[in-house]
C-alpha cells in the first residue's frame, strides 16, 4: 500500500487499523439490531455493505479516496 499509494507509514496504518476496528465494533454494535429487526435485514445490510468497502477498495487511487469511505462506511455500516 505504501509502495502502490506513495503515502506515509502512518497513513497506511490508520487505514489498516480502521479496517481492522471495524470488524470488531460492528458486530458489538450490530448486535443489538439484529434483536430488534431480525436477522435477515441485518445481513442485507452487511451485505452491502461487504460490497461497497471492497468495490471502494479495488477503485481507489490515492489515500484519500481509501480512507475517508472506509470510515464513513466502518460508522455507518449497520
Amino acid at each position: 500500500m505504501i509502495r502502490d499509494l506513495n503515502c506515509t507509514e502512518f497513513q497506511a496504518t490508520i487505514g489498516l487499523s480502521g479496517f481492522a476496528l471495524g470488524f470488531g465494533v460492528v458486530p458489538l454494535v450490530s448486535a443489538s439490531f439484529s434483536e430488534e429487526f431480525g436477522r435477515h435485514p441485518l445481513y442485507l445490510g452487511s451485505a452491502l455493505g461487504f460490497v461497497l468497502m471492497h468495490l471502494m477498495v479495488a477503485l481507489y487511487v490515492n489515500t484519500n479516496a481509501f480512507l475517508n469511505p472506509q470510515v464513513r462506511l466502518i460508522l455507518l455500516e449497520p
